[in-house]
């Protein structure tokens, strides 16, 4: 890797998202700006010299593609809403040819997928990886030898992973800590007018779970996500809370003003949005992976919630999302 100027290639996948891919650009340019040094580089590539859609609509023109780029010394792959269904072995071989070469490689948001499918991950003890919370439990029943960390980011060896959004800027400073000075880091986090949070930070905040009531509808809710497929019941809920049913009743009302189940329900219903989102399985494999008895149970509970079925609410999407994908 060049000591004097490291190159950030910036790899789009179609849905990228475009908020995360500003900040990461931002944090470099605001770093070569500092001392008025050149820190770094980025170039920006893909599949090819189409414009490639961010989820917010926008498009960017890549640098190059991924057969004609230069090399780079740190490769980010910016995963969006079409985590799976775009990943063309022209994007894996590429990133294993930058791993196989030494360059660090990385993912941002649900650009894991991509890391993983190269099998850039490794099957030993240390196989930790991070990722956008919401896409968390569909890359989990892909790739379950993986362990995903709740944090904002990770740097194991050379692999970068990244939840996306603001967390890019955790990620990013780190690595500049690393490249050129703490200093500098610090510089560009005031500039970006950025409180750095404190090491292996999660990604939904804590700063609540001070309060022994805010700890227990922490405990409820990440009761109810670990239990989506086999949904437990209410005297079960309370039980392993240690709680009577009542109270367990009123506190969830103060927190969420929605009784137990009726949480619980919400909870699966946003777990079948996200996989509806990002997967291609059939409705009715949805439903059964959010503890739906039926599929007409599930379309029916579905339709109340969000105002279409779950076949109408993914063709809406998909419709946008593979607008410009070949």
């Amino acid at each position: 890797m060049s000591a004097e100027c490291p190159v950030f290639e910036f790899i789009l996948q179609p849905e990228f998202p475009m908020n995360a891919f500003i900040l990461g650009i931002e944090t470099l340019r605001i770093a070569n700006q500092h001392d008025g040094v050149t820190y770094c580089n980025w170039q920006i590539t893909a599949i090819d010299r189409a414009p490639v859609r961010a989820t917010n609509g926008m498009t960017l023109i890549p640098d190059f593609t991924f057969d004609r780029a230069p090399p780079a010394d740190y490769y980010l792959v910016f995963g969006g809403n079409l985590p799976t269904q775009v990943l063309s072995e022209k994007l894996l071989s590429h990133l294993r040819h930058a791993a196989r070469f030494g360059r660090y490689v990385g993912s941002v948001d649900t650009g894991l997928f991509a890391l993983a499918q190269a099998g850039l991950l490794s099957s030993d003890k240390d196989n930790q990886a991070v990722i956008h919370w919401e896409a968390a439990p569909s890359f989990s029943e892909r790739y379950p030898q993986i362990e995903l960390l709740d944090l904002t980011y990770l740097i194991r060896n050379r692999l970068l992973f990244c939840a996306g959004g603001v967390a890019i800027l955790d990620l990013m400073l780190a690595l500049l800590e690393q490249m050129v000075s703490p200093v500098v880091a610090d510089g560009v986090a005031h500039a970006l007018i950025f409180h750095r949070p404190h090491a292996n930070a999660p990604q939904k905040s804590d700063l609540d779970r001070v309060s022994s009531d805010r700890n227990i509808s922490d405990r409820l809710t990440d009761l109810m996500e670990n239990n989506i497929e086999s949904p437990l019941c209410l005297t079960e809920i309370a039980g392993i809370l240690n709680l009577s049913v009542r109270t367990l009743e009123r506190k969830t009302f103060k927190f969420f003003n929605l009784s137990p189940m009726r949480l619980y329900l919400e909870i699966r219903l946003r777990a079948a949005r996200n996989l509806l989102f990002y997967e291609e399985h059939p409705v009715n494999v949805v439903g059964l992976l959010c503890g739906f008895s039926s599929s007409s149970v599930f379309t029916r509970s579905f339709k109340k919630r969000f105002n279409m079925s779950p076949n109408q609410f993914r063709k809406s999407y998909r419709r946008v999302q593979m607008k410009g994908v070949g």
